[in-house]
Formats: structure tokens, C-alpha cells, sequence
């Protein structure tokens, strides 16, 4: 990896070589984005929840079902085995699920951040190997304090309860896609230095050497520095700082990205 760093910032150095203004490096950066859902269990606590009808058979499946599901959460999160709590609760006579002040109670009886709430699943279709699932979802951090139903026919690997609570997980685990951010460098290893590090994802090291890189007289050199520091505070998840320095930047000298940029944050920050 070290060996391959050294080639990308040799390179970058052989391209700024021949000129004496700022020179862009675009950096691959894995990042993670809300599940197919939309619903977003990063960084929060999670629950799952099941009715008990009384149906020892429908009891069965409902186990089964939220603990496939559980183990799937956990393993994307990597939060660990047991991480995901999962409860049985005996159906309420009248209860509507839909309801935020219902789901709000069951909420904090878990203790946290997201609950969901499984209502029926029935397998229906042996052919196609179809589970027809009725799913509510909480979130207590999001400000719109809005119950979410999931109800439909899933497709399932098979019969097994399990394996289709695994599988319908997938549609609640967050995705990842590379997207590719814009650093800029000039031809000075106090420059070099910082590439090397966002490079290699050290964003807290790059952000230091980009710090020290501030008092340039340069007024287009402080504002590839603020840039850059603006990047590396959206990589570390301080939206909000990340604003700052990227205000800065423009107050200096706007950089054609900092458009770009300025969407990337305040989509984190709703």
C-alpha cells in the first residue's frame, strides 16, 4: 500500500512539474450512503421487535424471522454479535402500530435509537419462495417522528424464516459506493506531505498539515488550504466545520469544486 502511495504522489509531482499554479488530485474515497429503504442505522442503536400472537407456529416464524434479520444488521454495521436486540412482545388488543406514540413507547422500552417492528410474515408462495411481511420502523433521531411501514411479498432464498429475515435486511443496511473527491497540492513537499496522507485516508494527519499551510501570503494558496482542510472535516463527519473552512475558501478565492463540495455536506447535514 505505502509502495503504492509513493507511485500516485510521484506522479502527481511529475504533473504539477511543468507548472507553478495549484494542480487538483481527484482522491477514491469509499463512502457510505442510506440503505435502499432510506432509512439510516448508521452510528445508532437497533432493535427488532416481534408480535406474539399467541400462534406457537406464527410465534416460531416471527423468532426466526427477526433474528435473521438482527444477525444481518449486525454483520453490515460490524457492530458485533447481540448488538441488535431482539424482543418478543405479546400483541395488544386495539394497538395501532402505526401510531408514533405507540411505536415512541416500545421505543424506549428497548432503550434504542431505531426499533422495527414486526407485525405478520407469512410464507405464501412456495414456488417462488415468497414471504408476504408486514414492518414498521422508528427512528427516535430522525426530526420527523415518522412511523415507516414496509409491507409487501419478498423473495426469499428459500423457505426458512431466517434466511428471509437475512435477506430482507439487505434493503435496511447501508450502501457504499466510491465516490471521488478533488484535493489540492503545489510543487513543495509541504504540499506532498498532506496528498500522501488523504491518500492513504489519514484524513486527521492531512488536516494538521494542511492547518500549517494557512499563513501562506499567497491568497490562492490559503484558499486550496481551506479547501482542503473542508474535505478533510467532511471526511471525518464534521459537516459543520467542514462549511466553515469551505466558506473561507470561497472568501479568498473560489475554487471551481467548491459548488460540488458545498451539495456533498449539506446533503449529510439534513
Amino acid at each position: 500500500m505505502k509502495s503504492l502511495i509513493r507511485i500516485l504522489v510521484s506522479a502527481a509531482m511529475l504533473a504539477i512539474a511543468a507548472s507553478c499554479g495549484p494542480a487538483r488530485y481527484a482522491v477514491p474515497v469509499e463512502m457510505r450512503h442510506p440503505s435502499k429503504s432510506g432509512v439510516d442505522i448508521s452510528g445508532k442503536t437497533v432493535s427488532m421487535v416481534y408480535l406474539d400472537n399467541g400462534n406457537v407456529s406464527n410465534s416460531t416464524v416471527g423468532e426466526a424471522f427477526a433474528g435473521g434479520f438482527a444477525d444481518a444488521l449486525e454483520e453490515a454495521c460490524g457492530t458485533g454479535e447481540g448488538s441488535v436486540g431482539v424482543f418478543k412482545m405479546k400483541t395488544m388488543p386495539g394497538a395501532v402500530y402505526s401510531s408514533k406514540d405507540s411505536l415512541f413507547n416500545i421505543l424506549m422500552d428497548t432503550g434504542s435509537d431505531i426499533v422495527f417492528l414486526l407485525d405478520t410474515v407469512t410464507f405464501i408462495n412456495q414456488g417462488n419462495m415468497q414471504y408476504a411481511v408486514k414492518l414498521y420502523c422508528f427512528d427516535g433521531m430522525d426530526k420527523t417522528e415518522k412511523v415507516n411501514l414496509f409491507e409487501g411479498k419478498f423473495s426469499s432464498p428459500s423457505a426458512d424464516a431466517w434466511k428471509t429475515g437475512n435477506s430482507v435486511a439487505d434493503s435496511f443496511v447501508p450502501q457504499w459506493k466510491t465516490e471521488q473527491y478533488s484535493v489540492f497540492y503545489f510543487d513543495s513537499d509541504k504540499w506532498y506531505d498532506p496528498l500522501s496522507k488523504a491518500i492513504s485516508c489519514d484524513w486527521n494527519g492531512a488536516l494538521d498539515a494542511w492547518l500549517s499551510l494557512l499563513d501562506s501570503k499567497d491568497m490562492l494558496k490559503r484558499s486550496c488550504a481551506s479547501y482542503n482542510i473542508a474535505v478533510a472535516c467532511y471526511m471525518i463527519g464534521d459537516y459543520d466545520l467542514a462549511l466553515k473552512w469551505l466558506d473561507r475558501s470561497d472568501e479568498e478565492n473560489k475554487l471551481p469544486q467548491s459548488d460540488t463540495l458545498r451539495k456533498r455536506i449539506k446533503t449529510r447535514i439534513q
